[in-house]
């Protein structure tokens, strides 16, 4: 059960962005840039978007108390993938309204799985790369006018 201390943002939030962060400083340490932490498109967001060299990724992080025993990852279930592939597009949408030319770079889908203990040091971190594929009939319903 998380609780709120008073006059403190809900738990569950405050603990996904101490966890965002740190995977934003996970990527940069291997030489991605930051370009967007949260990026919104309608009611989707992605939790980070980073680049190096001519690859954008899309990176979903989950945390858990390691107590749970369970791994982080396996609650990105199928719907927050659809969810996570429909803010790309946007994504994508927003670079071409940019004039920035989205044919000649690469995208891909990571998971960061973050397990960490009561005072929320880091234990583990799992980083998937290509975590997520969007099979070809999504992208052939997406231009059929989703």
């Amino acid at each position: 059960i998380w609780t709120m201390k008073k006059n403190k943002i809900p738990a569950p939030r405050q603990t996904g962005e101490i966890f965002e962060e740190y995977a934003a400083d996970f990527y940069a340490e291997r030489g991605y840039a930051i370009l967007f932490h949260s990026f919104q498109y309608k009611q989707y967001e992605i939790d980070l978007i980073v680049k190096k060299g001519d690859t954008v990724v899309f990176v979903e992080v989950k945390a858990r108390n390691a107590k749970h025993q369970t791994d982080p990852l396996d609650r990105i279930d199928n719907k927050k993938m659809m969810n996570i592939f429909r803010c790309s597009e946007g994504f994508k949408q927003f670079l071409r309204q940019k004039h920035i030319a989205t044919d000649e770079l690469h995208f891909r889908y990571d998971g960061i799985g973050i397990l960490y203990d009561d005072e929320k040091n880091v234990l583990q971190i799992d980083w998937e790369k290509d975590y997520y594929r969007p099979a070809r009939h999504i992208y052939d319903w997406w231009e059929d006018g989703y």
